[in-house]
């Protein structure tokens, strides 16, 4: 494996302060319906009656429009949005059998203004999660966080400036007069007015007479945007059509594509009939531990990195590495997709490392975007939930015993099972259990692929940026793949994957075996690995050798 350069993060933690406008409410700057509408059976289960957040990097700009007030710019296009996107500006309701409708209102969604004592540079030179002082983009307003009765949307603008080194650029200096006649003459000045020293130290330098007044206002050097939504209303895919929409309006243009509601497309039949097995909803006892954050991406080139977070090494995983990879899977298997073997292999050391007992069932998720396999297809603007988060089953021992083909099989079909029936049965098996919440069972893994959506190709006005997707830590169990970009603009893949402190150790050295060309499990119990040294004692050193 080779050496990647040296990470961007530093050991000391970034620390900067934000000073914050009063929170505000944008309404939609025209008039809108007033109505209250119900969401589908798939948008108001339980696991999705959470706010999802997402960052949005952006670096200056000022041949595309930066001399604009970013934050200016973001307050109306959002109230622009919010017309056609009128729901969006309402308050979600719940009726009897704990159905969600929204009422229509236009109360708006709450937008901040803030201002940060810190440059996009001090977040490194690939800007990435784990973010530094997160609470700080993204402000929790009390009273304003939950699912009913509360903004369906948060937006806070937050531009990054140097509160030490900066340029100020001046207008030539002028001279104010009175504005209206006044006398001509002289008047003696006091002797306690012009003794020597009473003027400002440096005003030599200027001549005595001259005192200009200055108005300077600093230089932004970029934007930070957190937007907070309420995934009750929108899947990720139905959220970046909103945010497009602000894209759009903030350029002066138009809306390429036109919201639809249209949520009884996805509620349950009548009578309703499940004929599909859903064991997403399978309920089996948790497992919670103390928890280290691993970085794992992957570019599309194909070149993949891994980021061990909080140590500051940074490797990669070449073509060389996923010709390995791909080695141990059988012929029929060999037009699998990357993301297919990669979260095979993942789902596998993952659950190596976790130690389950062999007779123990491991459960798969595969997040999956279902619009396409609709009967007909939901309608181009439809922005409500259409995810399955279909799963598969293992017993352990297979998993873990088995060749990395086993896996990846497993991942085909998690994503085949999604079809026109499997969504009409899924909504049928939301309304007759209750709308259960997901099962979240420490064995479980889910995956949900953010980097076609489009959230790193959203431009406001003043570029593409830096960095866009989930701000870091997701509660749960779901592993995020978010659009990522290195130093040297490359684009690739980030995904997070948490797990215990001792399983953590356990997992970089399955990664590094299957990853080697082995799918034999290595010996884990002798800790005495250069993997696991260099990750306890926080080294520079790579994973491998090869």
């Amino acid at each position: 494996m080779q050496n990647y350069d040296k990470s961007t993060r530093t050991q000391s933690p970034l620390l900067f302060k934000v000073r914050r406008a009063a929170p505000e409410l944008i309404p939609p700057v025209a008039p809108t319906p007033k109505e209250f509408k119900e969401l589908s059976d798939v948008d108001d289960q339980e696991g999705l009656r959470l706010q999802v957040p997402l960052l949005q990097f952006f670096a200056g700009n000022e041949s595309r429009g930066w001399n604009q007030d970013p934050a200016k710019v973001i307050r109306e296009a959002v109230g622009k949005a919010l017309v056609p996107y009128y729901p969006f500006a309402g308050r979600l309701r719940e009726k009897a059998g704990r159905k969600l409708v929204v009422e229509c209102n236009g109360k708006g969604v709450l937008f901040i203004e803030a201002n940060a004592d810190v440059t996009l540079d001090d977040f490194g030179e690939e800007i990435h999660p784990p973010f530094p002082c997160l609470e700080e983009l993204l402000f929790y307003v009390p009273g304003y966080g939950g699912t009913l009765d509360s903004p369906l949307i948060i937006v806070q603008s937050t531009q990054t400036q140097s509160p030490l080194l900066f340029k100020v650029r001046r207008a030539a200096p002028e001279l104010i007069p009175p504005v209206a006649p006044t006398p001509k003459e002289f008047k003696e000045l006091s002797d306690i007015d012009d003794q020597e020293g009473s003027g400002f130290k440096g005003n030599e330098s200027r001549g005595r007479n001259q005192d200009p007044a200055k108005v300077t206002r600093l230089k932004c050097d970029g934007i930070v945007l957190g937007w907070t939504f309420n995934h009750a209303m929108a899947d990720g895919q139905g959220f970046f059509q909103f945010l497009s929409a602000v894209a759009e309006l903030g350029r002066g243009g138009q809306l390429s594509v036109q919201p639809i509601w249209e949520r009884h497309l996805l509620c349950a039949r009548d009578p309703p009939r499940v004929t599909c097995v859903h064991h997403e909803y399978d309920t089996t006892a948790e497992t919670r531990g103390n928890v280290v954050p691993l970085m794992i991406t992957w570019s599309i080139n194909p070149s993949f990195l891994i980021y061990h977070q909080p140590f500051p090494d940074v490797n990669i995983i070449g073509p060389r590495e996923m010709s390995a990879l791909r080695s141990l899977i059988p012929p029929h298997l060999k037009s699998s997709t990357a993301f297919e073997v990669l979260t095979a292999c993942l789902w596998r050391c993952r659950t190596i490392a976790l130690q389950p007992h062999p007779n123990e069932t491991v459960r798969f998720h595969s997040i999956v975007n279902a619009r396409s396999r609709l009967n007909p297809p939901a309608p181009k603007g439809y922005y409500g939930n259409s995810i399955a988060f279909s799963a598969v089953l293992s017993i352990a021992g297979d998993l873990c015993q088995k060749p990395v083909g086993y896996p990846v099989e497993l991942v085909k079909k998690a994503k085949a099972n999604v079809t026109d029936e499997y969504m009409r049965s899924l909504a049928d098996f939301l309304v007759i259990n209750g709308r259960p919440r997901l099962s979240t069972a420490g064995r479980c893994f889910a995956v949900s692929n953010l980097t076609r959506i489009g959230f790193d190709e959203l431009d406001y006005g003043w570029g593409l940026p830096e960095y866009a997707g989930t701000a870091g830590e997701v509660p749960g169990i779901c592993t995020f793949y978010m659009p990522y970009k290195n130093k040297k603009r490359k684009k690739g893949i980030l995904s997070p994957i948490r797990l215990p402190a001792p399983a953590m150790e356990r997992f970089i050295m399955e990664l590094n075996a299957v990853l080697g060309g082995s799918s034999e499990r290595p010996n884990t119990g002798s800790g005495s690995s250069l993997e696991v040294e260099n990750v306890k004692k926080n080294t520079k050193k790579t994973l491998s050798s090869s």
